[in-house]
């Protein structure tokens, strides 16, 4: 929840809500929680028809998105990370799981794996980093990243 924000005020847009392994869910009670993925199931309130447009949203914007093991199977992240960044209010929050190092596995393709700054250039820079998941020289399985997306006048 958003420090300071009321949780039932406090909108999150869950990307890749499908329970496979577990959800995000129970940590957001309270909050106004959508579940959105490309296929129906567990922990998926929002099934989109399009994976590059999100209509479904009908242009809603939320304070938190987030989105946990989910960038490695999308084909074209570049185009999520937009739409994160579209649907996230001015002065909202993307927290986004990846991992680093990982063996394969296909659910149902496996595409990517993220660095600290592969999560940035994947945003285009427009994000400002509040804090990233990353120690330099340890082993590491997963990127994590907290940001603040930048002021958009679009």
């Amino acid at each position: 929840m958003l420090r300071g924000k009321d949780p039932s005020k406090t909108s999150v847009l869950d990307v890749g809500s499908l329970n496979v392994n577990g959800t995000y869910r129970s940590l957001f009670k309270g909050c106004d929680y959508v579940g959105l993925d490309i296929v129906e199931g567990d922990g998926v309130d929002i099934t989109v028809v399009d994976p590059w447009s999100w209509k479904e949203l009908d242009g809603r914007k939320f304070d938190l998105i987030i989105s946990g093991q989910c960038l490695e199977h999308v084909e074209y992240p570049w185009r999520t990370a937009k739409l994160m960044l579209d649907h996230c209010v001015a002065d909202g929050f993307l927290a986004v799981t990846a991992p680093a190092r990982q063996v394969r596995h296909n659910y149902p393709s496996d595409y990517f794996r993220y660095f600290e700054q592969g999560l940035i250039a994947l945003f285009e820079g427009e994000i400002d980093v509040v804090t990233a998941g990353w120690t330099e020289g340890k082993k590491v399985d997963d990127a994590w990243l907290l940001a603040r997306p930048k002021w958009r006048s679009t």
